[in-house]
């Protein structure tokens, strides 16, 4: 029993890493991308959106697995916020907003300085600011799990 407890640690703790590691430049990446399309070389900003949507559906399949580890807590939304975290809560629905308009511009892209794009951008930024709230309030156990 206390195997298992401390392999779900792990692998919790793994995906959280690892999304950490990815934030920066997932982030970063979104700012070059959005003065990227100011410019007139195109080609620079078909390459850092190439790398941008890399990184992003790494993110994607990260944060899947860590909605997963944390699933309890969203199932038991349906009783009401009580204590829980309003920043992880508006961290989940900008993220889903932001993977939406993501997806949107992937499949029906209208290139640089679209409305949608700048959408996205925007709300990058604001989902950007939460994430680091949800993160630097959980700093403590992922530094934790490093010392281990």
């Amino acid at each position: 029993m206390k195997h298992d407890k401390h392999q779900r640690s792990r692998k919790i703790f793994f995906t959280d890493f690892i999304l950490f590691l990815l934030f920066l430049p997932l982030f970063i990446g979104g700012l070059f991308l959005h003065f990227a399309g100011h410019g007139d070389n195109h080609e620079c900003w078909h390459t850092l959106a190439l790398i941008h949507v890399i990184i992003a559906l790494l993110f994607l399949i990260c944060t899947g697995r860590h909605i997963l580890h944390h699933w309890n807590w969203y199932k038991t939304l349906s009783k009401g916020l009580g204590k829980k975290s309003r920043i992880t809560l508006i961290v989940t629905i900008l993220f889903i907003i932001e993977t939406l308009t993501g997806i949107y511009l992937l499949i029906w892209g209208e290139g640089a300085n679209s409305d949608i794009g700048l959408l996205h951008y925007q709300l990058g930024i604001v989902w950007a600011i939460f994430a680091c709230g949800h993160t630097i309030k959980r700093f403590k156990i992922l530094k934790r799990g490093l010392a281990r």
